[in-house]
């Protein structure tokens, strides 16, 4: 995978992957309607501030100084899930807003393949588990950084009261919303467990067939067998410490 890599700290780090010869213009404009917007629906808003503080201080986000490099702004929007019990807000980054020139960040994105078995074929390997379990990866996107160099791609307005001024930030990790993210996390998973068989075979072996997205369907022939692969799967050495799965 040659826009992947791993650093010194075991960050796992990938390039947007751009096409050539596209003409980004501005959408800084759009961004501040959708932010003043959201300052008119003040149940909304403290939603909004809370998950932007979180993003911030999990240092998933980062003020920018300089717009001179700014390549990109999403829109962003929340959605009220008043109906969930874990989640009542969802950030909507908006990749798909037309800039200036007619183009979104969308249109300058490579979609890439699918690397995942289907669901059916999952579906019938975990109907036929003696002793079944489901899991998913917290927040399984912000798992993985984008290259630097990238990240003024992936800038959003924002500001955490209505009376300030807005401030640029750019978004670090892999974000929903863009085209090419399903394709660089399940990418990247794939390419973790190819690189991790041999010391962790278990959860490799899950990571490559059991996975649907951000979900697994998976099990054992016994109980024994099926905590082991549990205790495996979560263990912050597998995943080099970054990511967090959850085991249900």
């Amino acid at each position: 995978m040659q826009t992947y890599r791993r650093d010194k700290d075991g960050k796992h780090i990938v390039s947007l992957p751009l096409k050539e010869n596209m003409q980004l213009g501005n959408s800084i404009q759009i961004a501040k309607q959708r932010l003043d917007r959201l300052n008119n629906d003040s149940s909304m808003a403290n939603l909004y501030c809370n998950f932007m503080k979180e993003y911030e201080e999990l240092g998933h986000m980062q003020k920018i100084d300089n717009s001179d490099n700014l390549k990109y702004v999403m829109p962003n929007h929340g959605v009220d899930r008043a109906d969930s019990s874990t989640t009542k807000l969802r950030v909507v980054f908006d990749a798909s807003a037309a800039s200036t020139s007619g183009v979104s960040l969308n249109n300058c994105l490579l979609k890439g393949g699918v690397v995942q078995d289907d669901l059916f074929s999952i579906l019938l390997r975990f109907r036929k588990q003696q002793v079944a379990f489901t899991a998913d990866v917290k927040k399984m996107y912000r798992q993985f950084w984008v290259n630097p160099d990238q990240c003024n791609f992936q800038c959003i307005l924002w500001k955490n009261r209505s009376c300030e001024e807005p401030s640029l930030y750019k978004l670090l990790k892999v974000t929903y919303g863009t085209k090419s993210a399903p394709y660089l996390a399940t990418r990247v998973l794939n390419q973790l467990a190819t690189d991790e068989i041999k010391e962790f075979p278990l959860a490799s072996a899950v990571a490559l067939k059991d996975f649907y997205v951000d979900d697994v369907l998976s099990g054992a022939d016994n109980v024994s067998s099926a905590l082991k692969l549990q205790q495996e799967l979560i263990s912050k050495s597998w995943w080099d410490g970054v990511a967090q799965m959850v085991c249900k």
